[in-house]
Parts: C-alpha cells; sequence; structure tokens
C-alpha cells in the first residue's frame, strides 16, 4: 500500500490486542516500525521522545488509565494523532477521550485491516495536509474534528464568545432533521427547541469548567459534553462539544431493565412454587414413611415386611431427591440460610454413625469412628447442615463399598480462642473414582460415569450440595482416589469454640425424662389434612395421650376456649386461620391461662427463617415435617414440662397463674448454688444493663451499622441464655450472625422487636422476683 515505512505506537497490556493491531496493520499493506507499551507511564516516555504517525491507545491501562495518558500527553504539547480504543458499546467513554484530545476511536470488535487502514490513512493524510483549507487556518480542534466525522455517530459543535455556533458536524444530524448550514450562524439561544444545546447548560459549562447534560428531545434521548475553550488569562471565549444519541443505549437500558425485573418477578414464582412442592410433596412422604412403620409394627407375614420395607426405603430415597432439589433451588437463589446454635460434637459424630450401621451390617462393612482427645465438647455452627454432609459422605462410601471398610476419622486442624477448623475424613476401600472424573465429581447431576447412575440409582446432585453447603460456611472439601482401592473425602469447616460458660444447660438437657414419661397428656392436633391427622393420632395413642382434632383454626380456638389442653400441635398451612394467625389470636385474645397455651408448630417448610418466624408469631417450638416420632414426643413433654414449672412457681407463690412467663431461672439457680446474693446481683445488673444494650442495638441498626448491631447482640446474648429467655435468645444469636454476615438483613429488624418487647415484660418479672428475695 506504501513504501514509506510508519511509526505507530500501541499502548495496551493486553497482548492479543497488540498483536490483532500489529497483525491488521500488516494485512492493511502498511510497512511500520511498531513501538510498544503496557502502562500510561512507559506510553508517555515513548509518545515524547519519538514522533509517531499514529498511536494507539487502550482505556484500562495498569496505574493510570487512557484517559491519563491523553490529559498528560497533550499537556506536554503531544501532536500525534491518538486513536482510543474501546470495548463495543462504550460510546460514552469514546467521547470523553475525543474531548480530552483523542482523535478518533475504534471498538474492540471492529479492530481489522480495511479498518485500521481507514484510520490510519485518513489520520496521516490530515497531518501531512497544510494546516489550511482556501487560505483558512484550521483550529486545532477543528483539525482533531475532521478526522473523525466520517465515522462516528457523534454531533460535534463549537460555539463562539457570542454564543453563535461556528462548527456543527457529525453523523448525528440526521436524527435530528436539520442541516448543518441551517445552524452555523445562528445563536444556542435561538436552537433551543430544536437542538439538544441548551442555553442553561451553555452556561453552566461557561462558569463550571466542564458540564455534561442529560436531554430528551422529541422523543429522542442526548447526552451534551461542553469544554470551554479559554484564553490566556484563563477566561472562558467559546465553547467545543459534542453531543452523543444514547436512544439506542437507553432502549436497551430500558429493556434490560424489563429483563431484570421479569427475572425476579420469574424468581419469586419459583421460590413460591417450591414453598408449595415442599409441603404437597413431602407431605405425602412423610405419611408414607408413617403408615409404614405403623404397619411393621403391626403382626405381617415375613413377605409383607419384605414389601413393607421396600415401601419405606423407596419414599426414603425419594425424599432425599425433594431434599436436593430443594436445597439446590435455595443454593442458586442464594437463599440457604445457616444456623450458628451450640450442639454437642461427639453426640452428632455417634449419632451419624449409628444411623449408618445397619447398613454397614447388612453389607458386612466395617464401619468405625475415631476423634482426636483434643477435639472440643461443644462447637457453635449449623449442626443440621454438617449432618447433612456427613450423611452424604457415608451413604456414597457405603453405597459403593462391597467389602472392607467405612471409617470417619475427627481432628483439629487449627485452634484459636475464638474459632476452630476440624477436619472431617470419610475414607472407604470400594470402588474409587477415575482420575478423569475427580475434577466434575461435585458437578450438578455429575456422577463417576453413566453405569453408576443405571447401576446405584441417584441425582448426581448431593455431592454438589454438599460442596456448595460447605463453601457457603467458608470450608473445603477435597477428594482422593484410587479406582477398585478406594476414595478418601477431607472436609475442612470453620466452627466457633464454647466457653465452659456459655453453654445453655437448656441445650444439654437429655432425653432422660420424656422416655420415662408416663402421664396421660392431652394434646389438640390442629390440622387440616385427613392423613397427617391419622398418623399423628396413631402415635398419641401410642404414647397413652389422648387428643381432640380441629381442622381450621376458628374451630382450634372454640375447643381451646371449652376444653383443657396441655399441649397444642398447630400446622401452619391451613384454610381461612392459618397457624400464625390462630396463634395470634390465643395470645392476644383468649384469657390466662389458655392465653399461655404451649403450642407445637408444624410445617413442611424446612428452612430456618420458617422456624424463626414461627418463634416471633408466639409460638413456642417448631417441628418439621416428616419429624420422627420419638422428635415429636420430647418436644411435647419438653413443653409440657416447662409449662408445669411455670404454673407450680406461681401456685408455691400463692399467685393465680396468668399470662406465660418470660423468664426461667432454674438455670441461673442452679448456677448461683444457692447464694442469693450471686443471684440478686446478676438480676440487677441485668435490669439496669439490658436496656442500653437494646438501645445500642436499636441506633447501630438504624444506622445501618452492622458491626455495631452484631456488637450489641453479641452482648446481651449471653445473659438471655442464663435467664432462660431461648426465644430471644435465638433471636440474638441469629441478629449477631446475620449482621456479621451481612445476610438477612431484612429480619433484623423484627428480631430487634421481638428482643425489646420480650425484655419491657421480663424487667416486670424481674423486678417482682427481686421484690420476693428481699422480703
Amino acid at each position: 500500500m506504501s513504501d514509506k515505512q510508519i511509526k505507530i505506537l500501541i499502548i495496551d497490556d493486553d497482548e492479543v490486542d497488540r498483536m490483532m493491531i500489529e497483525r491488521a496493520l500488516k494485512t492493511a499493506g502498511f510497512t511500520a516500525e511498531v513501538f510498544n507499551a503496557t502502562d500510561s507511564d512507559t506510553g508517555i516516555k515513548l509518545a515524547l521522545e519519538e514522533k509517531f504517525d499514529c498511536i494507539f491507545l487502550d482505556y484500562n491501562l495498569p496505574g493510570k488509565n487512557g484517559f491519563g495518558f491523553l490529559e498528560t500527553y497533550r499537556s506536554r504539547n503531544g501532536k500525534s494523532p491518538v486513536i482510543f480504543i474501546t470495548a463495543h458499546g462504550n460510546e460514552k467513554l469514546a467521547a470523553e477521550a475525543i474531548s480530552k484530545g483523542a482523535s478518533n476511536y475504534i471498538p474492540k470488535n471492529m479492530i481489522s485491516s480495511e479498518r485500521i487502514s481507514q484510520i490510519v490513512k485518513y489520520n496521516m493524510q490530515s497531518m501531512q495536509e497544510s494546516a489550511t483549507v482556501k487560505g483558512l487556518p484550521f483550529s486545532e480542534n477543528e483539525l482533531k474534528l475532521e478526522t473523525v466525522i466520517a465515522t462516528t455517530p457523534f454531533i460535534f459543535f463549537s460555539i463562539d464568545q457570542n454564543g453563535t455556533f461556528d462548527l456543527f458536524k457529525g453523523k448525528g444530524i440526521e436524527n435530528l432533521q436539520v442541516t448543518p448550514s441551517a445552524i452555523l450562524g445562528k445563536s444556542v439561544f435561538e436552537t433551543k427547541d430544536y437542538l439538544p444545546v441548551q442555553p442553561a447548560d451553555y452556561k453552566n459549562a461557561l462558569f463550571n469548567n466542564k458540564f455534561r447534560s442529560s436531554v430528551e428531545l422529541n422523543n429522542r434521548f442526548y447526552e451534551v459534553h461542553y469544554s470551554p475553550v479559554v484564553d490566556h488569562e484563563n477566561n472562558p471565549i467559546g465553547m467545543n462539544g459534542v453531543v452523543m444519541d444514547m436512544t439506542e443505549i437507553k432502549i436497551q437500558e430500558q429493556e434490560l431493565k424489563n429483563t431484570l425485573a421479569l427475572s425476579r418477578e420469574t424468581q419469586k414464582v419459583k421460590e413460591l412454587f417450591l414453598a408449595n412442592m415442599s409441603h404437597e410433596i413431602r407431605t405425602p412422604i412423610h405419611n408414607i414413611m408413617n403408615l409404614t412403620d405403623i404397619l411393621l409394627k403391626t403382626e405381617t407375614t415375613e413377605e409383607q415386611f419384605k414389601y413393607l420395607d421396600a415401601v419405606k426405603k423407596s419414599a426414603g430415597s425419594l425424599l432425599v431427591i425433594i431434599n436436593d432439589i430443594l436445597d439446590l433451588s435455595k443454593i442458586e437463589a442464594q437463599k440457604m440460610k445457616f444456623e450458628n446454635r451450640q450442639f454437642k460434637l461427639t453426640d452428632l459424630l455417634h449419632a451419624v454413625i449409628e444411623t449408618f450401621q445397619p447398613r454397614a451390617d447388612e453389607k458386612k462393612i466395617k464401619l468405625t469412628l475415631k476423634y482426636a482427645e483434643d477435639l472440643p465438647e461443644y462447637i457453635k455452627g449449623d449442626s443440621i447442615r454438617l449432618s447433612q454432609v456427613l450423611n452424604n459422605l457415608l451413604s456414597n462410601a457405603i453405597k459403593f463399598t462391597h467389602e472392607g471398610e467405612v471409617k470417619m476419622a475427627v481432628l483439629i486442624a487449627e485452634k484459636n480462642e475464638k474459632f476452630c477448623l476440624i477436619t472431617f475424613k470419610v475414607s472407604d476401600t470400594g470402588i474409587g473414582i477415575p482420575q478423569h472424573n475427580l475434577t466434575s465429581i461435585f458437578d450438578s447431576f455429575s456422577q463417576a460415569g453413566d453405569d453408576i447412575t443405571r447401576k446405584y440409582g441417584g441425582t448426581g446432585l448431593g455431592l454438589s450440595i454438599c460442596k456448595k453447603l460447605i463453601e457457603l460456611q467458608g470450608g473445603m472439601i477435597v477428594l482422593e482416589s484410587t479406582p477398585n482401592k478406594g476414595s478418601t473425602f477431607t472436609v475442612k469447616l470453620p466452627f466457633e469454640n464454647i466457653g465452659v460458660t456459655e453453654i445453655n444447660s437448656a441445650d444439654t438437657i437429655t432425653n432422660a425424662s420424656a422416655i420415662s414419661f408416663t402421664q396421660e397428656l392431652k394434646i389438640l392436633v390442629v390440622e387440616d389434612n385427613d392423613i397427617n391427622r391419622m398418623v399423628i393420632n396413631i402415635m398419641i395413642r401410642d404414647w397413652k395421650f389422648k387428643a381432640d382434632n380441629a381442622t381450621n383454626g376458628s374451630a382450634a380456638i372454640d375447643l381451646i376456649e371449652q376444653n383443657h389442653y396441655d399441649v397444642v400441635l398447630m400446622d401452619i398451612e391451613m384454610p381461612g386461620l392459618n397457624g400464625y394467625k390462630t396463634t395470634e389470636h390465643i395470645r392476644k385474645n383468649l384469657p390466662a391461662p389458655k392465653n399461655a397455651i404451649p403450642i407445637l408448630a408444624m410445617t413442611a417448610h424446612a428452612n430456618t427463617s420458617e422456624k424463626e418466624k414461627c418463634l416471633i408469631e408466639g409460638m413456642n417450638d417448631y417441628v418439621s415435617k416428616p419429624f420422627d416420632a420419638e422428635v415429636l414426643k420430647n418436644k411435647i413433654i419438653a413443653l409440657y414440662n416447662t409449662a408445669s414449672e411455670r404454673s407450680s412457681e406461681n401456685k408455691n407463690s400463692g399467685k393465680e397463674l396468668s399470662t406465660e412467663k418470660f423468664t426461667n431461672l432454674t438455670f441461673l439457680k442452679q448456677l448461683a448454688d444457692n447464694n442469693e446474693s450471686f443471684f440478686k446481683d446478676f438480676i440487677t445488673l441485668f435490669l439496669q444493663n439490658a436496656p442500653q444494650s437494646i438501645n445500642d442495638l436499636e441506633l447501630s441498626l438504624e444506622k445501618k451499622d452492622w458491626h455495631g448491631v452484631s456488637q450489641a447482640a453479641h452482648k446481651i446474648k449471653p445473659t438471655l441464655s442464663y435467664l432462660g429467655m431461648k426465644e430471644i435468645h435465638l433471636a440474638a444469636v441469629n441478629i449477631e450472625t446475620y449482621a456479621r454476615n451481612r445476610v438477612n438483613l431484612d429480619e433484623i429488624p423484627a428480631l430487634v422487636k421481638k428482643i425489646k418487647d420480650t425484655c419491657n415484660s421480663a424487667y416486670i418479672e424481674l423486678e417482682k422476683e427481686l421484690k420476693e428475695l428481699s422480703i
């Protein structure tokens, strides 16, 4: 194309971009000496040392960006034309670059030999031509504009010191339905009705050095950049500017907003569907499993037992799949929540092993558990999710092991005063996993091979969910495996240490009292599902309790008004008055002591927020369907015992049983060990300090100071536990966790209100307690 060698400077830290430009130059037929710089400072140094025919400048650079280069280069009288490189669709950046001294711009997706050839030739021609046309000198700004007008969708304008247009050019004029000749010589005040250049914006730019405005005109949207021209004394003598038609971008933005709104709405529909699916599918599965258990306890033939056992196992497998799908959906929607409650680690480990011992025995596989002696007895975290992870790993290990052993080892990886990192290793001598499948084994719906699915079943979701649950809690999982020799999954999870003084006595109570419980209780079952009621009534009959039934909230209220019940089992989802509304009516409208009746919520919505809502709405505890019969029985007995203790305390003091008490001082009295002074001092300190702590909590919440919220909740949390205020102790735990991790922040205000309202009632109880001690 040209025998003359040209000098080109490319300032771009992306090697691929540099290669594309060099290749385009070569393909276009240029003989070019190319210099490269990967940052703005090096580029400026080269640009000022050499005279270049063209400089290609990227926006994103280490240190100063492309704008920084332009401002420095032009301020040091750099004359070479600068071609600004921008991503497709970033016309805003391109316009600003031109206002800062760029001669032209080129989107990265348009870097081609034809485009490069056009731009370089145009710039070289402009530089080589005399700076006059028809004997009239070109202004520096007009010379720059002439190089880009033919290829850019902008309007470039210049206004003299009298406010009159002396330059109005560009492809963008086409959409205004005016001609440049009709604008030149006219005042900015005369054209305000049909040009996006507005007098008020022009004045603002004169007094504010640079100005940018957005203008809507004839159903089109424009962005106008103004840059004042000043004399040697820095007085404004004119104005240069660029007009960009932003209509297409505005349309795209609105389409994106509509798409996002639709996506959010779709997500809400999906979540509602999943919640309903959880209830509608888990409930019949729960019924199948419980009814099968009941039948298995009756006299059956060997063949019938085998079939019933198969039904139970099939229902259990279906439940696992449903739970996996729900968990995956919650994770994808970023709705997965984690509890932060204390639990006894060794108890959990033994419980997990005991669950799988029958399956291991059936396959004649040795199943062992070993844990380090320095393992903390109590830790804080999500015991349910830990059990889920370990259950999945052990289930897979036993499923894929036909001989040998499966073992779980637990030890401390790291530990300090507040936290510990615990390692869980699950090893087996099973079929192993091929090397080429190790990287994909944690992918959703992925298994070690198609034959695995056919032979062993499963969805391939378990390990994917395990990995996500572990990582969401700040942990990690690693797999080592050899085909035909076995696999080892290593999980590391962080937990919070629990000091001896922090251990909540209520969490350490065993089920011994429930096992030996022989008293006949009267239960009100509030459940609209016929099969659910039948299953629950069979359980109650087996426990030697008595039951009445209500199929809706209104019927339940009538029965409570007419009869005495020890505990109410309250379904959440019911037609008419649901469980929440029914509980609200009982607590607010029924007379004492009926308004304090223990209420156990029953729901198929198995998530932490549902439990929190149940407690906030006035229920005493929560059980998730499908529930284990022993778990349900233990919760009923625990609620009855708590209510009986409070009733006994009131009777002994000669008081009539009124509303439910807000504190339970049993543990504090045990801790005081007959030291009345300690007991009184503790209550006095709480009465003095709690109002200020709650005030700090409210102030931090008002300021959205989440660190302050977390600190205030942490400060009041242990005291609530000592005073037996379990519900609001849990609320404080959740507030601390949510605020610290910046999750579920919209739930915090309700929890703070719950703590404040409960404490206000507790103050009265505790003040009476102190007065009675002083008598």
